[in-house]
């Protein structure tokens, strides 16, 4: 961080947290859902980070060091409440995924790919018969590879089994 070594390990300390609990995600809605709310004729695309904890004061000093999102509470009948904050927008997500960046280990690669998502974001032409204005095809397909690859990145797989096997299971007897 250009020899400022505060700076560099409180990026350090925020990467961890991002890396063990935090989320980058490309989230899309559908046309039909769209078609409620606009005329739009093409699904949206939105980047996103979020990240959840049960101690709020790491979440505290995400928002105050990178100067968004909200810090919220979000609580479950009989357990503890969980802290959030989530924000979106390209210009908030490039600046702090630029920060992140050399100290992610984890969600690295889910980092860059948010990163060339908002950095390369084409802005829709001109509206046509009052619609709301659309992006070209190569465009929507560029969004819809970053949110299937996203989705990849992000996906947990299948849930590990609770029975208990025993490494001589198999083993007879005699």
């Amino acid at each position: 961080m250009h020899g400022n070594q505060r700076q560099a390990v409180l990026w350090a300390y925020l990467a961890g947290l991002i890396d063990g609990e935090g989320s980058f995600v490309i989230q899309k809605t559908s046309v039909e859902k769209i078609a409620k709310s606009s005329r739009s004729k093409t699904p949206k695309y939105l980047a996103y980070f979020c990240i959840g904890m049960v101690d709020k004061s790491p979440l505290d000093l995400i928002q105050e060091t990178i100067s968004a999102g909200k810090v919220y509470e979000e609580r479950v009948p009989d357990r503890r409440s969980i802290w959030r904050i989530r924000f979106a927008g390209r210009l908030k997500l490039i600046p702090f995924v630029e920060q992140l960046l050399p100290y992610l280990i984890v969600k690295k690669r889910q980092a860059k790919l948010i990163l060339d998502f908002c950095r390369n974001w084409e802005k829709p032409g001109r509206k046509e018969h009052g619609y709301t204005a659309c992006v070209s095809e190569k465009e929507l397909q560029r969004r819809e590879e970053a949110y299937l690859k996203m989705r990849k990145f992000n996906a947990v797989g299948a849930a590990a089994t609770t029975e208990s096997r025993s490494c001589r299971e198999a083993e007879a007897t005699v």
